[in-house]
C-alpha cells in the first residue's frame, strides 16, 4: 500500500511539473573567440579575428519558485578557429582554419525580478551547457597544427537581458549571452612540439519567445 500510495504521489508530481512546463524557441548570433594557449620551443600561434555565427534552438522552461527557472532544452551553435602559426626561426608561417558544429544541452537557472515597468522585467542566467560535436572541417587538406577536436565540449553560461510579457502565457525576451569554454576542445595536435591548448568562447545576442 505504501509502495501504491508513492508511486501516485511520483507520478501526480510529475504532471504538476510537466503542466508549468513552457516551451520555446531561441535564435541569436555570437562571435566565437577562442582563447589559446600554447608552449613550443619553435612556434608562435596566435587566433585570428572571427565571424558572426547563428545561434538558434528550443528552450524547455520549469518554474522553480515564482522567479525562479530552471531551464534546458536543445540548440545549435557552429563555431570557427582560426590559427595563424610562424617558426621562431623565420622558417614558415601560415594559417588554417576549423570551422565546427555543435548540438547543445544547457543546464541554466534563471533569475526574473519584479516588474520594473508595466509588461517589462530584468532576467538574469547562470549554468552550463554540454555541447556535441556534429561536424568539423578545416580549410586546409592537411593542417599543419591541429587535426582533430573532442567530440564534447562544456561552458560555463552568464547572460541577462529584458523579458516583456505579451499575454498571459507569452513572453518575448533579448539580451546578451556568453559561453566561457571549460575543457580544452583540442584532441590531436599534428605538430608534436607544440603543447596547445584551445578553450572555445562565445559572446553574443540573443532573442527568444516563450510560450
Amino acid at each position: 500500500m505504501k509502495k501504491v500510495l508513492l508511486v501516485s504521489l511520483v507520478i501526480i508530481s510529475s504532471f504538476d511539473i510537466f503542466s508549468q512546463l513552457r516551451i520555446g524557441l531561441r535564435f541569436g548570433g555570437a562571435v566565437s573567440n577562442p582563447r589559446i594557449n600554447e608552449i613550443s620551443d619553435t612556434l608562435d600561434i596566435s587566433k585570428k579575428e572571427t565571424s558572426i555565427k547563428p545561434l538558434f534552438g528550443l528552450t524547455l522552461d520549469f518554474p522553480i519558485k515564482d522567479n525562479v527557472i530552471f531551464s534546458s532544452g536543445l540548440g545549435y551553435a557552429p563555431k570557427k578557429i582560426s590559427i595563424d602559426y610562424t617558426g621562431n626561426s623565420g622558417n614558415f608561417e601560415g594559417s588554417e582554419e576549423h570551422k565546427l558544429q555543435y548540438i547543445q544541452i544547457p543546464l541554466l537557472i534563471r533569475f526574473i525580478t519584479n516588474e520594473i515597468s508595466p509588461g517589462m522585467k530584468l532576467y538574469f542566467t547562470t549554468g552550463f551547457t554540454g555541447d556535441v560535436k556534429v561536424f568539423q572541417e578545416s580549410n586546409l587538406k592537411d593542417p599543419e597544427i591541429v587535426d582533430k577536436f573532442q567530440p564534447i565540449d562544456a561552458s560555463f553560461n552568464l547572460g541577462g537581458g529584458l523579458e516583456f510579457s505579451l499575454g498571459p502565457d507569452t513572453d518575448f525576451y533579448g539580451g546578451l549571452v556568453y559561453y566561457r569554454g571549460l575543457i580544452n576542445s583540442m584532441k590531436d595536435a599534428v605538430s608534436s612540439d607544440a603543447n596547445l591548448r584551445i578553450n572555445n568562447d562565445l559572446l553574443g545576442i540573443e532573442v527568444g519567445i516563450r510560450f
